[in-house]
């Protein structure tokens, strides 16, 4: 178990989050199973939502949640046919965009428009589970991922995460997936991995539940790291967000921050800085090294950096992110407090990821 009186417990609520979601669109080029939209079951009909239906959403989470990142997703919504409209709408209220996409249609045209745009993160959801054509396994799925690694290196200015679900059936795939993403931290600033729970979206898993203790601690073994914050649930004491923040010499792990180095990131960073970005870049980490000397971590970390000599490489960061999806207790679904992917539907604020139970006559709200 998680000890998480070593933990930053993140002050986020529902009327105090840096977080939004959007969904414009249910139009999707892939049937991934077990979609949480539902576009892999028979007879599913995509729709675009009316922009200026978009655009109420975007003022109703500004108003109420004071966000300062909005999350377009979908569907995929690189299929949005006012995707630039809704992205300059969110810009002109100096709200940064992050968009997650199943990265079929990224390719350098799209990259470079979304930069223009001012899009500050992508994040790509490639597994193998998918049915793309020649994608059998994850190491075929790191051919991909690799693919786009090098087409955002040479684009650079839009930051870029991957994220994917996580089960008993490809739990040991993260021996693959992480060596991965550390190799390619010099661009990578984001690896989210969600708790697979089918229950969400009405439907049944063939194999047992993945337990998350067993998904944090492969996850922290693998990486050699240590977690430094957390969100915890509306109906137990698990923990439902939770993060680590590594830190990168080049592609070299140097460490990772405690809850102190975290909080410190955070305020500054998320909360502290008006204008600053939802992605932490190179101003971010010198703000890191000057808090060093009061922070053991940091100095840790120091000490790991100056002992590479002539291996030294770029200071990046790299957060990991690990998502223990809802499920139900005692006949209530034990959601996530101060939940990050709110969205809005019909007028209240819901989790975005129990979106279908919502309208299948579910009363579920935000927590």
């Amino acid at each position: 178990m998680i000890d998480t009186s070593s933990l930053y417990k993140l002050p986020w609520t529902n009327d105090s989050n840096p977080n939004g979601w959007i969904e414009p669109t249910t139009y999707c080029q892939l049937k991934c199973p077990l979609c949480y939209r539902g576009v892999d079951l028979e007879g599913f009909k995509p729709s675009h939502t009316d922009v200026d239906v978009v655009k109420r959403e975007i003022d109703d989470l500004i108003k109420l949640r004071g966000v300062r990142t909005i999350t377009i997703a979908g569907g995929e919504p690189l299929m949005f046919p006012h995707l630039d409209e809704i992205i300059d709408y969110i810009r002109a209220r100096n709200v940064d965009v992050m968009i997650v996409t199943n990265g079929g249609l990224v390719n350098e045209r799209m990259l470079r428009r979304l930069k223009k745009r001012d899009v500050a993160r992508v994040v790509i959801h490639i597994d193998k589970f998918q049915g793309r054509k020649g994608i059998k396994t994850e190491e075929d799925a790191n051919r991909m991922r690799l693919e786009l690694c090098e087409l955002f290196r040479k684009v650079g200015g839009v930051s870029l995460g991957f994220a994917l679900p996580i089960g008993l059936e490809n739990l040991d795939d993260l021996e693959v997936l992480i060596p991965f993403f550390k190799e390619n931290a010099d661009v990578i600033d984001l690896v989210n991995l969600n708790r697979l729970e089918a229950s969400m979206t009405g439907r049944s898993l063939d194999s047992e539940r993945l337990d998350e203790t067993a998904l944090f601690e492969r996850v922290s073994k693998l990486y050699g790291l240590d977690y430094c914050a957390y969100l915890g649930k509306t109906q137990s004491g698990e923990i439902s967000w939770l993060f680590a923040q590594a830190v990168f010499s080049g592609t070299e792990l140097i460490g990772s921050l405690d809850k102190q180095a975290f909080r410190f990131f955070h305020e500054n960073n998320y909360r502290g800085q008006s204008g600053t970005r939802a992605t932490a870049g190179a101003n971010m980490t010198s703000r890191l090294m000057l808090y060093a000397p009061f922070n053991q971590s940091l100095r840790k970390m120091a000490f790991r950096f100056l002992g590479l000599n002539g291996k030294r490489g770029k200071i990046g960061l790299q957060l990991i992110l690990l998502i223990n999806t809802p499920k139900k207790k005692n006949g209530e679904w034990d959601t996530c407090k101060g939940c990050p992917d709110a969205m809005m539907y019909e007028g209240r604020l819901i989790p975005s990821c129990l979106l279908e139970r919502v309208k299948c006559g579910e009363d579920i709200l935000a927590g």
